[in-house]
């Protein structure tokens, strides 16, 4: 998976260059549920967001509408989806957050 690989390699060069992060975030993932192949589309990018959320300095942030998400997640391998919903815990977000919230958030990642 060559996205894959370059993403990753880029993250260890984040790393080795300033000891820093790569932070990525896939928003408004419930745009693909209006396409006809959404289950797939759907298992491939939570495929690659998993991936990525194993390298040590990548912080990978979903964000999709709750009734989407549960929607497309049983279309998920269960131990995709255990990884998506339990490690850590999904946060809600109904206001905006402050800054310490946001690096709290980051925090408990790296």
């Amino acid at each position: 998976d060559e996205p894959l690989r370059r993403i990753t390699s880029l993250a260890f060069l984040i790393q080795a260059l300033s000891g820093g992060a790569l932070v990525v975030c896939l928003d408004q993932l419930e745009d693909i549920h209006q396409t006809a192949d959404a289950g797939p589309r759907f298992r491939r990018a939570m495929k690659a967001a998993v991936a990525l959320a194993e390298v040590p300095n990548v912080l990978v942030i979903l964000a999709c509408l709750g009734d989407h998400y549960e929607t497309l997640s049983k279309d998920l391998m269960r131990s995709d989806r255990d990884r998506i919903q339990n490690d850590p815990a999904p946060m809600v977000l109904v206001a905006l957050r402050t800054k310490k919230e946001v690096e709290q958030l980051i925090a408990r990642r790296l």
